[in-house]
């Protein structure tokens, strides 16, 4: 039996669970949280409802610096990620790309270092296929010198172009912690001088 993957551009939503209790998210704002991803099937004389509700994974790493401070490192971590910060919301501090692409490495590693989208015969596929990755991050200050990195993953992997071989890539946390490690060292850098 042949299974098609049929995954729709989610419904990308405002990253919620703040402990600042800072102002409510710009509306259109990526959000790191459910998504909702809406489709049909239309067989003769049929109609499937495939709506989905996915929770995605948010990780959480504390950063001991001011969210003021970690906020004015987190485009140069993107840029140094090759990652060109399509969304940048200063107000509620999330910087976000949720539609780039990697084809077989993302920065100077192989892209299944950083998602999981399945194998096909022994070969992972996120290092074969065009992976559409969308990746968000908030800094939230968390307790006097100290701040909340929320990083979420997620994306879609397509063989040979044809959307029915679409594959939902989820998170290996690899990326999240590199991030959170380039924060750091960025910091660390920027007292020194």
């Amino acid at each position: 039996m042949i299974r098609h993957w049929i995954v729709l551009a989610a419904a990308v939503t405002t990253i919620t669970g703040c402990s600042s209790g800072g102002p409510p998210p710009a509306s259109g704002a990526p959000q790191v949280g459910t998504v909702v991803k809406h489709d049909e099937l239309y067989a003769p004389g049929v109609t499937y409802d495939l709506t989905a509700v996915q929770d995605r994974n948010v990780l959480v790493a504390p950063i001991l610096a001011p969210s003021d401070s970690v906020w004015k490192v987190m485009p140069g971590v993107f840029i140094e990620l090759g990652v060109d910060p399509g969304t940048v919301d200063q107000r509620n501090r999330v910087i976000a790309n949720t539609s780039f692409v990697a084809r077989h490495t993302l920065g100077d590693s192989r892209v299944s270092k950083y998602v999981d989208c399945g194998s096909v015969m022994g070969a992972k596929t996120a290092d074969q296929a065009t992976v559409t990755l969308s990746l968000v991050v908030q800094v939230v200050a968390d307790s006097g010198d100290i701040s909340q990195l929320r990083t979420q993953l997620g994306g879609v992997a397509t063989m040979d172009g044809a959307v029915a071989n679409r594959i939902t890539c989820t998170s290996t946390g690899a990326l999240e912690a590199r991030i959170a490690r380039m924060v750091n060292d960025e910091l660390a850098h920027r007292t020194k001088h």
